[in-house]
């Protein structure tokens, strides 16, 4: 190939590289002659050295919106917190913006790759791997999003509604990969807490590479390839934390709560009291009662469960949260001190479980309710897994024998819930009095190796969408291995072969 005809080449991917054209036919792009090896040597003498070699920058378009709009503070305003798929359509509308879905189905537990990341549902597009696992979404739509009306302003300029800055995003290289790692917060210049963003770029695609993209956040992400939707981040996510030898650690400031789900625990016929004891970091809690009376802390009640009792509001990020529970048994009119058992002590008499664990399989003792009729709302038929909110524990208690051998060992003797929620956040003119930690609460991932209609050595396009209803800070780590993003920066090398 000559010079002239390879300028011809090299200008022709630079065009559709910065939006000028959706898509390359590579024959056509070879001037019309000669096979694959022709097309290689192109590719190869135009780009190769630049293949991976610098960082890019991206145009991003930032939306603000008043935390008025019903749409935002979700996570302040008692909507139910979770990730929720099916928002967005599985393809981009006419307009290139993304189109109104569903008022979203929180996730009970993520679809995962075989290296246990978890990956967007199935779609007919996209292919399955070995190794793939199912997940599962509650089939009941929820509240994400109040309607297709005001969905719509999210990603379209509305007067009165939303106001735009044009900003970038920039990705630096680390390694084989491109990496945002950071918040968007600041995109409009100041600190902003009521946004969206959008930034779209073009790619080169090369088979056999094991490209991919992979995204976390605390907020909300979508990304589409050639306007079909490969990854699907929405929801309002929960409070972080850590479960560290079954004793809960917050991430970030939070208001706890602990409820009693249910106890069912006897001698003979007859109930034994139980009571409940909490401890934050460093204060001790007898929420419903106290813990050493048998008869005024007794949550083995025929009725009054599920309760529910504040652990603390505001409480700062590393709070250690433990519980205990405390059997009794009956003697006549009085009952005496059975076994105690705390979960800070990292005794096997509790299990901690989070949304996504496996479902305990036990077996109840004699006549009393089994775990399962307490977890019944908790957990997946389907799936056999715990499904809580993702700011949610729950711990299940024996408190009738050490000897979890034994068939009296069933775990249902109490059930508690803890709670976490993030404050109400105060707004004064447009930014929050209360400031939250960033830490991610969604990770998924799309190789593109799934994605069967990418052409070999053509361009393709990849829009990224952002959106922070949280009414805190919110971070976004965006990572992909597409060695080929910056040849869209390469216009002036070439210009000036």
């Amino acid at each position: 190939m000559n010079a002239h005809a390879r300028r011809g080449v090299e200008c022709v991917v630079l065009l559709f590289l910065t939006g000028g054209l959706a898509h390359i036919d590579r024959a056509k792009a070879v001037g019309g002659g000669g096979g694959d090896g022709q097309q290689l040597a192109a590719w190869s003498t135009a780009y190769q050295s630049q293949v991976g070699s610098q960082s890019t920058s991206i145009a991003a378009t930032v939306r603000s919106f008043q935390s008025t709009h019903p749409d935002f503070r979700l996570a302040a305003s008692g909507v139910q917190p979770g990730r929720y798929q099916g928002i967005m359509a599985s393809a981009l509308g006419a307009d290139g913006k993304p189109v109104f879905a569903s008022t979203g189905n929180r996730v009970l537990t993520d679809w995962r790759d075989a290296a246990g990341k978890a990956i967007i549902k199935p779609r007919s597009y996209i292919s399955a791997q070995s190794g793939d696992t199912a997940g599962a979404l509650d089939p009941a739509t929820g509240a994400a999003v109040s309607s297709a009306s005001t969905f719509n302003q999210w990603f379209r300029d509305t007067p009165g509604v939303n106001s735009t800055t044009k900003s970038t995003l920039a990705l630096t290289k680390q390694g084989s990969s491109y990496v945002f790692d950071g918040s968007l917060d600041n995109l409009t210049g100041s600190t902003n807490t009521d946004y969206t963003a959008e930034a779209s770029w073009y790619f080169v695609n090369e088979a056999n590479r094991n490209f991919f993209i992979d995204v976390a956040s605390n907020a909300e992400v979508w990304v589409y390839v050639d306007d079909k939707l490969v990854i699907d981040g929405g929801g309002i996510g929960g409070v972080k934390f850590d479960i560290t030898n079954n004793t809960v650690v917050t991430q970030e400031p939070c208001d706890a709560a602990i409820t009693v789900v249910g106890a069912a625990i006897q001698s003979g016929s007859t109930p034994c009291p139980v009571t409940v004891r909490a401890k934050v970091g460093a204060t001790t809690k007898d929420p419903f009662g106290s813990f050493t009376s048998w008869s005024a802390g007794n949550v083995n009640t025929t009725t009054g469960n599920p309760r529910t009792a504040s652990l603390g509001s505001s409480l700062p990020s590393g709070t250690v949260i433990s519980v205990a529970g405390q059997s009794w048994l009956p003697s006549g009119s009085s009952a005496s001190s059975y076994l105690t058992i705390d979960s800070s002590t990292t005794s096997p008499n509790v299990r901690a479980f989070r949304n996504g664990d496996s479902a305990p399989d036990i077996k109840p003792f004699q006549n009393q309710a089994a775990a399962a009729t307490f977890l019944a709302p908790y957990i997946d038929a389907a799936t056999k897994r715990v499904k809580l909110q993702t700011n949610q524990i729950i711990y299940l208690f024996e408190l009738g024998t050490t000897n979890l051998s034994s068939t009296a060992a069933d775990f249902q003797d109490l059930v508690v819930l803890v709670t976490l929620n993030r404050p109400a956040v105060t707004q004064t003119t447009s930014t929050t009095t209360t400031t939250f930690s960033a830490a991610p609460d969604m990770q998924q991932r799309i190789d593109l190796s799934r994605l069967p209609w990418l052409d070999d050595l053509s361009s393709h396009k990849i829009t990224v969408l952002f959106a922070n209803r949280t009414g805190a800070s919110s971070n976004l780590r965006l990572e992909t291995n597409i060695s080929t993003l910056n040849l869209a920066n390469f216009r002036t090398a070439v210009e000036q072969d």
